[in-house]
């Protein structure tokens, strides 16, 4: 398991969160998120990321710690 650093933040509402998360993969690190939901399940690449962050209007850095 690794440690990731997440960072959401939703453009609309101008809400940041930064939290850290132990998991498998980034992707998993993403989806353990408080404030991640559904849309982000079976993320596949950083550009599908970059595709469902526009799409619902969110902000999101990984970082492995």
């Amino acid at each position: 398991m690794n440690r990731f650093k997440v960072t959401v933040t939703n453009v609309d509402a101008q809400i940041s969160l930064v939290e850290i998360h132990q998991a498998d993969s980034w992707q998993s690190a993403v989806l353990c998120h408080s404030l991640v939901g559904a849309e982000f399940e079976e993320l596949v690449d950083d550009a599908d990321l970059e595709e469902r962050c526009d799409e619902y209007g969110y902000n999101i850095e990984v970082t492995q710690l």
